[in-house]
């Protein structure tokens, strides 16, 4: 089945899985805002697509958890949590473009962590944040597929880049930034200080 999600507003409570959207579902969420889910999940896409949404103060294991589909253009605000995954993929083809990852505290995961063997491509995201013990601005692990990269800038972060992938094409490498890309991330702006 497909439908859409447009200009919402989703919020949870304690221990809420947040949106589970069914693994013969395409959903299509564009404007939303998704805000205080704090269970495993607190979106799981499936094999949907996210463009132009505000994920925040997201507690639990993964902010936005896909079977392939896409995530653009999404702003997640991660607050102060120290071990949740941005965006996670394990199966089918993702595609994870133009993200905005923020993380107010030395996070010890992933911001965005691929584990798929179809394929991913993960073009011009922002992490800031993952400065804890292990943190990954982007970890892939699938080892067949292929995988395109490019454009990714991070910004206090542990380690930039992990990468175990059997075919990659990398359209540039993964750049550090001298200072935080965004305006006031602590006061909810994301905009690109000074762009």
């Amino acid at each position: 089945s497909m439908g859409s999600v447009i200009n919402c507003e989703l919020y949870g409570s304690s221990n809420a899985n947040g949106v589970n959207c069914q693994s013969d579902s395409t959903i299509r969420f564009v404007n939303c805002w998704f805000h205080d889910f704090s269970g495993t999940f607190n979106i799981l896409l499936r094999a949907g697509v996210m463009i132009n949404c505000y994920v925040e103060s997201a507690a639990g294991t993964y902010a936005v958890y896909c079977s392939g589909g896409y995530v653009i253009n999404c702003i997640l605000d991660l607050a102060t949590d120290t071990s949740l995954h941005g965006l996670y993929t394990d199966s089918g083809m993702a595609v994870i473009m133009n993200n905005s990852i923020y993380c107010a505290s030395a996070n010890v995961n992933n911001a965005i962590d691929v584990q798929v063997a179809s394929g991913a491509i993960v073009l011009n995201n922002i992490v800031q944040g993952y400065s804890g013990t292990n943190g990954k601005a982007v970890n892939m692990g699938g080892t067949t597929g292929l995988l395109v990269t490019g454009g990714n800038r991070y910004y206090n972060v542990h380690t930039p880049e992990a990468v175990n992938v059997g075919m990659r094409y990398t359209l540039d490498a993964i750049t550090a930034l001298g200072a935080s890309p965004f305006t006031n991330a602590a006061g909810n702006d994301f905009s690109v200080a000074n762009g």
